[in-house]
């Protein structure tokens, strides 16, 4: 494979992995680690300042995952690959269209739920029982679409790997290659 389509491949791939383990990291260490910060008000805070600074790699990782996945679309439908090639690149499809989606959907919610700082956050990065409901909607509603994002992001990271296997048994897809740049 030439050395553009190889940095592509690695750019588009290292896009989805900062997608999804941004998500991990938020979900699971961010939210977890609050629970050290025993006043409701600085725990919000903190949050907020975490999801803003990660939104520019976050937001970097979506936009080069989706123009590397639409350069690379645009020359190359896969039709002619097979059929089992061609499923796997329309499931990719799929995949791709929900995590950039979803991806878009939780940075404005993020922005919406910045504004509404401060609001008292308990222990387990929820909105406080005398937060605003306007708040408790939007952390709600974000939760679920990183959740979405998420998923999205991992079976598209899956169908990656999944295309780069058959990509390499394929022999119609190994003589289309040696034109790439």
């Amino acid at each position: 494979m030439a050395k553009l389509t190889t940095a592509a491949l690695a750019a588009h791939e290292l896009g989805l992995a900062a997608t999804f383990g941004g998500i991990i990291f938020g979900q699971t260490g961010l939210n977890a680690s609050a629970k050290a910060i025993s006043s409701p008000d600085e725990r919000s805070k903190v949050m907020d300042v975490a999801w803003k600074t990660f939104a520019i790699p976050k937001t970097v990782g979506l936009i080069t995952t989706a123009a590397t996945w639409l350069i690379g679309r645009s020359m190359f439908s896969g039709k002619y690959l097979g059929r089992n090639l061609r499923q796997l690149v329309l499931a990719k499809d799929i995949a791709l269209g929900i995590t950039v989606a979803s991806g878009l959907g939780t940075q404005y919610v993020g922005r919406l739920i910045s504004a509404e700082q401060p609001f008292p956050t308990d222990a387990d990065g929820e909105p406080g029982p005398s937060a605003p409901e306007r708040a408790r909607t939007l952390v709600h509603t974000v939760s679920l679409l990183g959740t979405v994002q998420m998923i999205a992001a991992g079976v598209a990271l899956a169908l990656t790997s999944a295309l780069n296997i058959q990509g390499a048994r394929s022999a119609r897809w190994g003589a289309a290659a040696r034109f790439l740049p």
